[in-house]
């Protein structure tokens, strides 16, 4: 995103505006640190071999380690605790938090939140229902998808033709 080139029509510029163009960077910042941090509760550094690449538990080593619980199991720690997506909460934030919007941003920024609460919605939920089951129906009851300030996903998925 830092690279970017708009084209196409400017909708809104407020970079000069004092308060709202240092409350829309905040708010950019707030989102990276958001996504970013929210990851450690997850483990990376195993999901991507660094772990047992070098032969230590790296999470643990800097003292993010998640309590110990079955493995694979449902991780509700963090920032999971107030929203069930946050990665992609943090992503939406990044896409929304721009100071300068153009009718080519919005199209990315739809195209990209599209994206994000579909994929989420009619794949990963489904997935993640059929894997961990009852308990990840019963955690969606009680934190919001996607922002956490909307209510709770409530009830059963969709189901699909395919299923």
């Amino acid at each position: 995103m830092t690279y970017w080139r708009p084209f196409g029509k400017m909708i809104y510029d407020v970079r000069d505006t004092p308060f709202l163009g240092s409350a829309i960077k905040a708010f950019s910042a707030f989102g990276f640190v958001f996504l970013m941090t929210s990851c450690f509760a997850l483990d990376y550094f195993h999901l991507f071999g660094l772990s047992q690449g070098f032969g230590v538990d790296i999470n643990k080593m800097v003292g993010l380690a998640p309590p110990t619980t079955s493995e694979g199991g449902l991780s509700t720690r963090w920032h999971y605790s107030i929203v069930a997506h946050p990665i992609m909460c943090g992503l939406l934030m990044e896409f929304w938090a721009c100071a300068r919007m153009t009718s080519s941003r919005l199209l990315l920024n739809v195209m990209g939140t599209m994206y994000c609460i579909g994929g989420v919605i009619l794949f990963e939920e489904k997935k993640l229902e059929k894997e961990l089951g009852k308990e990840y129906t019963e955690y969606l009851q009680t934190v919001p998808r996607f922002c956490p300030f909307m209510p709770p996903a409530i009830g059963k998925f969709p189901k699909s033709k395919a299923a």
